[in-house]
């Protein structure tokens, strides 16, 4: 059967349905990014007022000029925030959770920012909490009406848009676990080709690839936008189908294989008049200024946690000393530059858990090749009864915290490995030398114990290549979910 249908179409069918899609969806976000700005107002006035009330402060009226000033700036401010996402294409185009959260996180501090700006400029005196509040409460809101949005748009089958994807086998199975890790982008495959097949096809009908040519190729698999995702061997024919998109204005995403380029780091110049990019890595390891930044909010982090810690502290290792053994468990990992360091975790392995291991290794084969793979077990017999409780919440790393006001770890990084470990690294190894090892990292957030040994250290090596404090504290960010729920196994 041809990939191309005979009978005509219309070309304005498929970028009309699929404009009209984002633009339902952009309106959906946008009074719910409205709607979350203007009822953060109440909730924080109500909440300042409560705090008011218990350290026995004069309450501030909403009916005072008082409020009516911070409302007026409020709402302001918020307009602009709304024009800074509009510039950012929040209204025009579908953005990973994590795009989002950037620009709604920093269009909320600079309101913030903004606010004191302005209360100092007029000598004004705004009621710092609830400014605090205010903004807080917009960008939780803003985010969490936006999920909202997504998923009513979901069950009512509106928000994805029939996605062609042209690219080889190799590359349809990396970029549908891509789509389907980021429902967000609202993308749904409807058909698989490999461009290759595509161009001939349409170069034997017509001899060349022309705007009917194109909308059929669309209309007979169902598609609405083009997903190209081109190898080596058939770049040149996907050249050849973006230049047709451009001219026939249908929607198309364009996902090269980019390898280890550090993506999230990178700058891109456009060569005008010619067509082409430089494109230029910048290691934000390398940046003295960063890594200090880095390294001053770990030791803040880290000391603050162990304080407001220190009561779970007490009650967990009373727990573990009820059987007779050290609270502790120390052991060798490598650090940043190969050096050793005695990472600790809270004991969740009977005393004698050395014995236990090798006695079940040498009558079980299923375990012992479980553990040459994972250098771990599913079914552990040397954890305890509230060892396992701790492995599960992850509660038996905190006392991490205390390698990471000591300089030997970061709150996040790669995995802290032993030193016989590292082998299994290969050239990966040298990423890993760039960094301290972390509490938590990408492994941690991406399903831990459910993804390979392979995937981990990839994930390792993508966190150094692409390294930001952005990026910590999203990962930090999602670390809470993960514990709470135990979402991913641990």
């Amino acid at each position: 059967m041809s990939i191309i249908a005979t009978e005509a179409t219309n070309e304005k069918i498929a970028r009309r349905s699929l404009v009209e899609g984002t633009r339902r969806a952009s309106s959906f976000y946008l009074v719910a990014d409205l709607a979350s700005l203007i009822l953060s107002i109440p909730l924080a006035h109500y909440l300042s007022n409560f705090v008011r009330a218990q350290l026995h402060i004069e309450l501030l009226s909403i009916t005072s000029a008082k409020f009516a000033d911070e409302t007026i700036l409020t709402l302001a401010l918020g307009a602009c925030l709304i024009l800074w996402l509009f510039a950012r294409k929040h209204y025009s185009t579908r953005q990973t959770n994590s795009s989002q959260f950037k620009d709604i996180f920093v269009g909320c501090l600079g309101a913030f920012v903004a606010t004191a700006l302005f209360s100092f400029l007029i000598k004004g005196d705004p009621s710092r909490l609830s400014v605090v509040l205010t903004w807080t409460f917009a960008g939780f809101l803003m985010l969490t009406a936006r999920h909202m949005v997504r998923l009513a748009l979901m069950r009512y089958g509106t928000w994805f848009a029939p996605t062609l994807l042209l690219g080889t086998p190799e590359q349809h199975e990396r970029l549908e676990l891509i789509i389907r890790a980021h429902p967000e982008l609202g993308m749904k495959v409807v058909s698989n080709l490999k461009i290759s097949h595509v161009v001939a096809e349409i170069q034997r009908m017509g001899n060349r690839i022309g705007p009917d040519e194109m909308h059929r190729v669309l209309k007979s698999n169902g598609a609405v936008r083009v997903l190209i995702a081109p190898s080596k061997h058939d770049f040149e024919d996907a050249l050849d189908l973006i230049e047709v998109l451009q001219r026939l204005r249908i929607p198309y995403i364009y996902a090269p294989e980019t390898g280890a380029l550090s993506i999230d780091n990178m700058m891109v110049q456009s060569l005008s008049p010619f067509d082409g990019v430089l494109m230029s890595p910048l290691d934000n390891l390398d940046r003295p200024l960063a890594r200090i930044a880095k390294s001053a909010a770990d030791r803040i982090v880290s000391f603050v946690a162990l304080l407001v810690l220190l009561p779970l502290f007490s009650v967990v290792a009373l727990a573990i000393k009820l059987d007779g053994g050290p609270v502790f468990f120390r052991q060798d990992r490598i650090r940043r530059g190969g050096k050793i360091f005695k990472c600790l975790k809270f004991r969740t392995m009977a005393v004698d858990a050395e014995e236990r291991l090798l006695k079940l290794l040498a009558v079980d084969p299923d375990a012992a090749n479980e553990w040459s793979l994972h250098q771990k077990l599913k079914n552990d017999p040397r954890v305890t009864p509230i060892g396992s409780f701790l492995r599960k919440t992850s509660l038996d790393e905190l006392p991490q915290l205390i390698n990471v006001l000591k300089g030997e770890m970061s709150m996040v990084g790669p995995r802290p490995v032993v030193p016989g470990e590292l082998d299994k690294y290969g050239d990966y190894a040298d990423y890993y030398h760039r960094v301290d090892p972390g509490v938590t990292g990408l492994w941690q957030v991406n399903g831990r114990n459910s993804t390979t040994y392979e995937e981990r250290v990839r994930l390792d090596a993508y966190y150094v290549r692409n390294w930001t404090l952005w990026r910590d504290f999203c990962i930090a960010i999602k670390t809470i979910p993960e514990m709470l729920w135990n979402r991913s196994g641990m």
